[in-house]
Parts: structure tokens; sequence; C-alpha cells
């Protein structure tokens, strides 16, 4: 009996590791996590450009409102960011813009733009975007580049004219060839434990950015 619910408890500790390699929930945080980056951009371009401009304009009469209506384009920013988590991460999220310039007149809707703190919490949350995405795409890229190459080494090991070298363990600088079988079936055991490890990791940063979308949207 004891032998039986070892093998369950082992069993269920390699389903637990391996499960997320083969769930479609991971790929969709893995998308999630890849179209960071040219949203980072866009709203970063966005809003930093908006900003300058705003304040570069500002001697000319015409920076107040414009600044104002960079800043109310936040909720639009925020509204799709809820149907984006919602659409990749399952989450629940829903947005009600703070101010609706369709039912203000122009000046009292800048104002209001411009006094709410909230608003600027949107922001920040649209400026930070960029350095975190820029962080998530390299590890994402790197680590899943890392372990496919690694996971197809017993191929390139046995592959005519093909050399396939990896850093020398021991840090010297120099590279080690890898030209047989065995030795690339233990690369390939390599990969695809670091493959597991990096969607395990990539869950936990998709699951992170979403606790964090929903904490920023849930405040303002």
């Amino acid at each position: 009996m004891l032998s039986d619910s070892s093998d369950g408890v082992q069993a269920s500790g390699l389903e637990r590791f391996l499960g997320p390699l083969v769930s479609s929930r991971s790929y969709r945080n893995l998308v999630f996590l890849l179209v960071r980056l040219p949203l980072g951009i866009a709203y970063f371009t966005t809003f930093f450009t908006g900003l300058v401009l705003g304040v570069v304009l500002t001697p000319l009469g015409v920076g107040v409102p414009f600044l104002g209506v960079v800043i109310g384009f936040t909720d639009y920013a925020a509204r799709f960011e809820a149907t984006v988590s919602n659409w990749l991460l399952d989450t629940d999220l829903t947005y009600v813009p703070i101010h609706d310039p369709h039912e203000e007149p122009l000046v009292p809707y800048v104002k209001s733009t411009l006094t709410e703190p909230r608003s600027y919490l949107l922001v920040a949350y649209f400026l930070v975007s960029l350095p975190v995405a820029i962080g998530t795409f390299t590890f994402v890229l790197t680590a899943f580049t890392i372990g496919v190459v690694l996971l197809l080494a017993p191929v390139a090991a046995v592959t005519p004219d093909v050399e396939y070298t990896v850093p020398d363990p021991a840090l010297t600088g120099s590279t080690i060839a890898v030209d047989t079988l065995p030795e690339g079936l233990a690369l390939s055991v390599v990969g695809l434990a670091s493959l597991v490890v990096g969607v395990h990791v990539a869950n936990a940063i998709a699951a992170a950015h979403a606790g964090g979308t929903a904490a920023v949207l849930r405040a303002v």
C-alpha cells in the first residue's frame, strides 16, 4: 500500500510538472507575454509623445487641451487592455471609463481629466508597460530558444556535416562539440526541462500581470 501511494504521489507530481507544457492556457499565456512588447511600444509612444507635445504646445495655448485629450485617452486604452486580458488570460475584467467625452462638453472634460488622480495612475501604468514588456519578451524568447535548441540536439548530433557545439560548463569561454547520439539525448533532456521550467515561469509572470492589471483597473 505504501508503494502504491508513493507511485501515485510521484505520478501526480510529474503531471503537475509536465502538465503546463501541453496546456492550451500556457500557450495563451505565452502569446499574451509576447504581445506585451508591441502593445507596450504603442502605449509608451502614444502617452509619452502626447505628454511631451502637450507640454511643448502649452505656451501656444493649445497644450493644456491637448494634454487633457491625451490623458483622457487612457480610458480607451484601459478598456482595450481589459479586453486583451479577458481574451488571452481568461480573466473577468470590466472597466468603466472615468470620463466620457460624449457626455461632457470639451472644457469640462479636459478640466476633469487633468484634475483626476486616477487618470494619472493609468498613465503611469501604460508608461511602465514598456520596460515590463521588454523584460518579459526577452525572458520568453531566451528561455524557449535555448530549450528548443537543446531539445533538437540529438538530430543535430547525428546529422552529417552539421557542427553542434555548446558552451563549456566550466565557463572557460570555449565550446564543446556534441557529435554523438548519447550526448545529444542528454542535452535534449536538459532542453525539455528548460522548456517546462520556462512554461511554469511564464505562467507565473502572466498571472502576476493579470493580478497587477486587475488591481490598477479596479483602483480607478
